[in-house]
């Protein structure tokens, strides 16, 4: 019925997300285009302000979405709530900031690319870059305001450090 180009060569391994007449996908360097699923006619395209690692590749795995909102991790390991009427960020929120403790050279190994998950209002999503050393998470944040409600570390952190993030990581 219709078909629509992406204005890029690079990998792509989203799948389309359908949300009441609407198609989202994320393409490579994390834009997305949000298309009327009726006639094809591209509604906006959101293209993000940053500057991903180029280690960890170009793409990511698709979106999620949730009363209104498009979400997605993007490839310099920021978390995007995207207005789905509009394309304009709603939030965006840095999942690996500097009161995490992690030292920097770590901190700038990560990125995401899997596809978020929304339930309960939350919206959850994991980091990207254990091949460089980087310690794996999953975290949970509010799917309206983008504040980490709660992270847990799948890699335990140096002992010496002290005490692990909790009784899960201890021996």
């Amino acid at each position: 019925a219709w078909f629509a180009d992406y204005r890029t060569n690079q990998n792509q391994h989203g799948s389309p997300l359908y949300v009441d007449g609407v198609l989202y996908v994320s393409t490579a360097r994390n834009v997305v285009h949000a298309y009327d699923a009726r006639d094809g006619k591209e509604l906006w395209t959101y293209h993000p302000n940053m500057i991903p690692n180029p280690n960890l590749g170009l793409v990511n795995r698709g979106l999620a979405a949730w009363n209104g909102k498009i979400y997605m991790g993007q490839l310099d390991a920021k978390l995007v709530a995207i207005d789905a009427k509009t394309g304009k960020a709603a939030w965006t929120v840095d999942t690996v900031p500097e009161d995490l403790g992690l030292p920097e050279a770590m901190r700038k190994q990560y990125s995401i690319t899997m596809a978020p998950r929304v339930a309960k209002g939350k919206v959850f999503v994991g980091g990207s870059g254990g091949e460089f050393g980087a310690r794996g998470w999953i975290a949970a944040y509010d799917a309206e305001t983008g504040k980490e409600v709660w992270r847990f570390w799948t890699v335990p952190g140096d002992p010496a450090n002290g005490p692990p993030e909790g009784p899960h990581l201890e021996a």
